[in-house]
């Protein structure tokens, strides 16, 4: 046959009856219109066998370099990284090196492990809301989707490795937790990694099943944007339980309470077994998790054919966006790409104009203040990530100081995403008479506000038993991580420059360009450690508060001066 008759689209067939007695429809129809987006995938031409066949042939040798260069890049990080990583812990098998750490592993193991089930599930509904298992690339999805053939044959390859990476993701992080585990000298290799890798991938795939419910409802995203800040609550409460556990507080009957709770929990408990921590029902968990993934996967199967043709597109798009900003190193442009999360009710945009100010001089703070109502996920995740700062500031952890202002300033992040907008668009304060720059700094004074709030409740169990400088902490941090959260928000894209810096440090651009994106956090809670407002300090008290000042002062200039960069031609 000819390269031409190979590279033509097959032939129309006939026009048939209904397959099955199904409704007459067709794949390309309008997304509001497509009954197989409800019902189990029928079309009136099923063409499905011969675009198949064609599209195999077409691309037959180029998928075959396309799959030997991703398991080439598999191979070569699973070699690479993580083989030195389990390799150096199995390395500490033989002298039992962390045996001397055993007791405090085992008591941090029961609440980690419910850490790690409970991010792997948030992580599959972020996923699911966001792009997706089943991701197509956008040829296929403009293409395809518009064709009068069955989606569930098409979709199932990209489900399967979807599928395929998170059980692997999984049964390698399981991995990991058993070496380590094994390395301290509790219980036996072979039975540790067995348990580890066999929970880990039923957890994997599980959390995919996940994944495709929620692409698959329509109304699922526009619900968990609703109940993030319910969703996140659980996972903190337990970090915040590990933290407990690791300053010799541990909780035993609420961590079975945890194990017991769901299959974040079922999953930790044969590792637990093996490891001599667990309890004896550890079979029933293993039993449960294994209905529960076989029966997820069979439901994925089935419910494959039925996600919306939008989503899909949606999911493309998301797809190609976030490889770009990926290659781009570009935070802001990575966050961008996702897709918006619901506007605010008409009844709460009502409420606003109700109270808005006549004095152009208070717009900002009155915007603030009804993007906050509006998104109260966004006060929820400044809420937990205040909480958490204060737990590891006074668990007395090494690095503590260091750790809690990283979660001060992601505290302070979330609550300046008016910034972020005005940064990326700044003709949205064309009605502004004022400098741009001089506005730019009016957005860190609800957020700011608000972190003292936060803080000062958080310090106040301190204060009643007597540590007089816990509130002094927040009083002297809290404007220098807002001025320095408002630097990062309005830093601008990363510099191409930095991407690419000439030969001598061409492969040195992405490290460049993430130390560029990291520099306001990594100034910010180093200077409040050397001013001894993230730890102990035996500086005096109005010493810290003037060092605390000038530092919040630099950061608001360096802030001014990158909004005022924004904006000059």
């Amino acid at each position: 046959m000819s390269d031409t008759h190979e590279s033509a689209p097959p032939a129309s067939p006939e026009p048939r009856p209904d397959v099955d007695g199904a409704a007459v429809t067709h794949a390309g129809a309008p997304d509001g219109e497509d009954a197989d987006d409800r019902t189990a995938d029928p079309v009136a031409h099923d063409e499905t066998a011969p675009v198949l066949a064609w599209l195999r042939t077409l691309r037959g040798r180029r998928r075959a370099r396309t799959s030997a260069y991703v398991a080439y890049v598999v191979v070569l990080l699973l070699a690479g990284w993580y083989g030195l990583y389990a390799a150096g812990l199995a390395l500490r098998l033989q002298d039992d090196s962390l045996a001397q750490h055993a007791p405090l592993i085992g008591e941090l193991l029961p609440s980690g492990l419910t850490a790690v089930g409970l991010a792997a599930f948030l992580l599959a509904l972020a996923d699911g809301v966001w792009r997706g298992p089943v991701a197509l690339p956008r040829p296929d999805t403009d293409w395809l989707l518009a064709l009068p053939i069955r989606r569930r044959p098409v979709l199932l390859r990209w489900l399967g490795l979807a599928a395929a990476g998170w059980a692997l993701a999984g049964a390698l992080t399981g991995l990991a937790v058993a070496l380590l585990v094994a390395s301290a000298g509790l219980g036996t290799p072979n039975v540790l990694t067995a348990a580890g890798s066999a929970t880990g991938a039923c957890t994997g795939l599980l959390a995919a099943a996940v994944s495709v419910a929620v692409q698959r409802s329509p109304r699922a995203p526009e619900q968990l944007h609703r109940l993030g800040p319910l969703l996140v609550l659980p996972c903190a409460l337990v970090c915040l339980q590990f933290t407990a556990a690791y300053a010799g507080r541990r909780l035993p009957l609420l961590e079975q309470v945890e194990s017991w709770s769901g299959p974040w929990g079922w999953a930790g408990q044969p590792l637990l077994a093996a490891a001599g921590v667990g309890g004896p029902g550890w079979p029933v968990a293993a039993a449960l998790l294994v209905a529960l993934t076989g029966l997820g996967v069979v439901y994925a199967v089935k419910a494959v054919g039925n996600i919306p043709a939008a989503r899909l597109r949606s999911a493309a798009r998301t797809g190609a966006g976030l490889a770009a900003a990926f290659l781009a190193a570009d935070v802001r442009a990575l966050r961008s790409t996702l897709p918006a999360p619901p506007r605010a009710s008409p009844r709460v945009r009502a409420r606003a104009a109700r109270f808005r100010p006549r004095r152009r001089a208070l717009l900002v703070l009155w915007r603030d203040v009804v993007a906050l109502v509006a998104a109260p996920r966004r006060l929820a995740a400044a809420g937990v990530l205040t909480v958490l700062a204060a737990a590891v500031l006074f668990s007395g952890a090494p690095a503590a100081s260091f750790a809690a202002a990283l979660l001060g300033y992601a505290a302070a992040g979330a609550l300046l995403e008016p910034a972020r907008l005005d940064a990326d668009d700044v003709r949205r304060y064309a009605w502004s008479r004022r400098p741009f720059a001089r506005t730019a700094l009016h957005h860190g004074a609800v957020p700011a506000a608000t972190l003292l709030v936060l803080g000062t409740v958080c310090a106040l169990p301190a204060t009643l038993h007597g540590d007089e400088g816990a509130l002094l902490a927040v009083a002297g941090a809290v404007p220098a991580l807002t001025a320095a959260a408002l630097a990062g928000a309005y830093r601008g894209p990363v510099p191409v420059r930095l991407l690419f810096a000439g030969a001598a440090l061409a492969d040195w651009g992405p490290f460049l360009a993430a130390i560029w994106q990291a520099l306001p956090p990594l100034a910010c809670a180093t200077g409040l450690v050397l001013v001894g407002h993230a730890g102990p300090s035996h500086l005096p008290a109005i010493v810290r508060l003037a060092l605390a000042a000038l530092l919040a002062c630099a950061f608001a200039y360096w802030a001014r001066r990158r909004a005022r960069a924004l904006v000059r031609p």
